[in-house]
């Protein structure tokens, strides 16, 4: 029995292959059902991201299942095979349990520790589930995986400081006002870096939003999306003494804001600290107003650096993390292992308890006149000693299993106790 795994994600794949690949909520339950027979899998669940498509098998045989997984996502995205080929990857146990560990746990993710792919996972188990195409085997790695993610955000610092210019904005004003549920923000231009902050501000409880753009228009859907109002940009000086922060990103070719304007705001503002964040390149916000009391300003380089340093502290991280993966691999390889010795272990429990019973039957027969009570007892004994008799071999049993080839141990033990198919013994 194998675990594969069989996808693509951000790093070998452009995001015009992953999208032919992506698989919606409204058909997850019906690729299932299509990949589970057409690869011949016992098992199967799919993680569709935005970063990643990928199929997650038990089969008897890895290597073939893994070739059919192959064809079948060749199918689906209506490209030839030997053209996806180069883009998908291929893994089975254990390399194939240690990717869905470090995937759950943001190792894999292209910003490393991100929290989201954690409800993905989850989202992607609860779904195969409902679907009923996992079993024993699926349902233990998805939750293990779960329970390794949280194992591997609680004991080390991957998931700390913001990765992303729009993030690190964010971080920086929490660290500044604390709680942003009574401050105002105001968005001058329309760049994604911009949206994408502000986003992350609304998303933090952030009080108010004001839009501001060249396009009216364009100010007025912000505003719309974020439940604000917006003013033209002649205007947005004025804004300055009302708002908190201000995420300015226009395309202007010199400063659309000084240092005596932003002086003059805060004389309005009472000195009340503002932050200021300028995306813009060049930029729109003169530098020079940081000599200003209580004015806060940040530019896309300074952003970056903070970025970037979280995330090499992130990266001296990843060996913690790597170490608590490793682990946890090798606990499950370990219980998987054990699987094979289960039908085993069940025919030498029924073997015992079918000899048990036929000869208290007999022995009964014979002894018609014995109380109820007396004979429940001897049931109740005859029942602890096959408990005790076997607590031994079945302890060895699972050894044997957990060894790298277990087959001609497992066979021996098979052969041994006379076992067949219905679990009785050979006469």
């Amino acid at each position: 029995m194998d675990i594969i795994v069989v996808g693509l994600n951000h790093r070998s794949a452009p995001v015009e292959v992953r999208e032919k690949l992506a698989v919606g909520r409204s058909c997850l339950r019906e690729v299932l059902c299509e990949v589970k027979e057409a690869a011949g899998l016992w098992e199967c669940g799919i993680l569709s991201t935005c970063n990643r498509v990928e199929v997650y098998g038990v089969a008897g045989e890895g290597e073939p299942a893994g070739e059919a997984v192959k064809d079948f996502l060749s199918r689906r995205s209506g490209e030839a095979r030997s053209l996806l080929e180069p883009s998908l990857y291929f893994q089975k146990q254990p390399e194939s349990v240690r990717h869905i560990f470090r995937v759950a746990s943001g190792l894999d993710a292209m910003m490393v520790g991100e929290k989201e792919i954690v409800a993905q996972v989850k989202e992607a188990y609860e779904r195969a589930a409902e679907s009923g195409s996992v079993g024993t085997v699926l349902n233990a790695l998805f939750q293990r995986a779960l329970k390794v993610s949280k194992k591997v955000r609680t004991e080390t610092a991957i998931d700390s400081g913001a990765v992303s210019v729009s993030s690190a904005a964010v971080e920086l004003a929490k660290k500044i006002f604390g709680d942003l549920s009574d401050r105002a923000v105001m968005i001058v231009g329309a760049g994604q870096t911009s949206e994408q902050t502000l986003k992350h501000l609304a998303d933090d409880g952030v009080g108010s939003v004001v839009a501001s753009n060249r396009s009216f228009e364009k100010a007025v859907e912000l505003a719309r999306i974020y439940g604000g109002r917006a003013v033209r940009l002649d205007d947005c000086v004025e804004e300055l003494a009302k708002v908190d922060i201000v995420i300015s990103s226009t395309s202007a070719p010199r400063v659309i804001l000084s240092k005596e304007q932003v002086r003059l705001a805060m004389r309005k503002r009472r000195n009340r600290p503002i932050f200021l964040i300028d995306i813009a390149v060049p930029r729109d916000i003169d530098a020079e107003v940081n000599e200003i009391d209580n004015v806060y300003l940040y530019n896309i380089d300074d952003l970056k650096e903070i970025a970037e340093a979280n995330l090499r502290k992130r990266g001296e991280e990843m060996a913690k993390c790597e170490k608590i993966i490793d682990r946890e691999v090798w606990s499950f390889m370990r219980w998987l292992d054990s699987l094979q010795a289960a039908p085993i272990i069940r025919k030498l429990h029924q073997q015992f308890e079918s000899v048990r019973s036929e000869e208290l039957k007999r022995t009964m027969s014979k002894l018609p006149h014995l109380p109820e009570e007396v004979r429940e007892k001897l049931d109740s004994m005859t029942r602890r000693m096959v408990k005790r008799l076997l607590h031994l071999p079945t302890t060895r049993i699972k050894k044997v299993a957990r060894q790298k080839d277990a087959a001609p141990g497992l066979g021996l033990i098979s052969d041994l106790f006379g076992l067949n198919e219905d679990g009785r013994q050979e006469r």
